[in-house]
């Protein structure tokens, strides 16, 4: 697992991440970029919480308090396709994903909204007192998302729907934050464990099960976000120190 610490803006060297709490003065430096300015839209007096890319149709997905929206690149219109509250959006492969939390209950459905009927489809949903929206990912096979209340994850296998909704313990995490699909059947996991270390696993679906492929400990100061790029690299977002670490997840 190669670790790369913390980047520092304006400089080349590596440096060890930092308590948050530490009074010491922060040397991040601003850098001068290339990025060009274009155009601002306001999402009128809705909250835009996640934003997301549609890979067939090239609009940008928006999920809002008051309902999902696109911001349309050809005319740079935001248009309003459903309603109700959502505020996760994922796309895979053309498909729409939306996590909303909706009377003590989080709702999980998909949506065709670039037909003509523009309708959304419940997938499943599970009582959550937590007034939190799950944290969703979706790959070939499943469908994982976090239920805050008894801290699992809630698991839909795509192929056997039948089966319905399977509660997964995460053994070794206590409180879990976030999870993302790196393939088919690998998961990354964000939390911290029962003597509050801050972790980052990434466990293998088995069944009901979890299988811990590798763990990594050294992303302090509670790893929140997630991503992942074609070239295999994790990038991990920290609150706290407001850096973001970059992993190889080949070793």
């Amino acid at each position: 697992m190669i670790f790369l610490p913390r980047y520092f803006a304006g400089s080349s060297d590596l440096q060890s991440p930092t308590d948050p709490d530490s009074e010491e003065e922060d040397i991040i430096q601003h850098v001068p970029s290339t990025l060009q300015f274009l155009s601002e839209h306001q999402t009128q007096k809705a909250q835009c919480v996640t934003v997301d890319h549609h890979s067939v149709t090239g609009d940008i997905l928006l999920g809002c308090s008051d309902g999902m929206k696109r911001f349309k690149k050809a005319n740079y219109e935001i248009e309003k396709i459903s309603k109700h509250s959502t505020a996760l959006v994922v796309e895979h492969k053309g498909e729409i994903f939306l996590s909303s939390h909706d009377e003590n209950k989080t709702v999980i459905k998909v949506s065709n909204y670039d037909t003509d009927k523009k309708t959304s489809e419940l997938i499943y949903s599970f009582p959550m007192k937590a007034k939190v929206t799950s944290h969703l990912s979706v790959s070939e096979r499943f469908i994982a998302s976090i239920d805050k209340d008894t801290n699992k994850i809630k698991l839909f296998n795509r192929k056997y729907s039948q089966s319905g909704l399977i509660d997964v313990n995460v053994i070794e995490i206590k409180e879990l934050k976030n999870l993302l699909f790196i393939s088919e059947d690998l998961l990354l996991v964000t939390g911290w464990d029962s003597d509050g270390k801050d972790m980052l696993n990434n466990y293998r679906i088995n069944g009901s099960d979890l299988d811990l492929i590798w763990s990594c400990d050294q992303v302090p100061y509670e790893p929140c976000g997630i991503a992942l790029d074609d070239t295999g690299m994790i990038y991990v977002s920290v609150l706290k120190t407001r850096t973001i670490y970059v992993l190889d997840k080949k070793g």
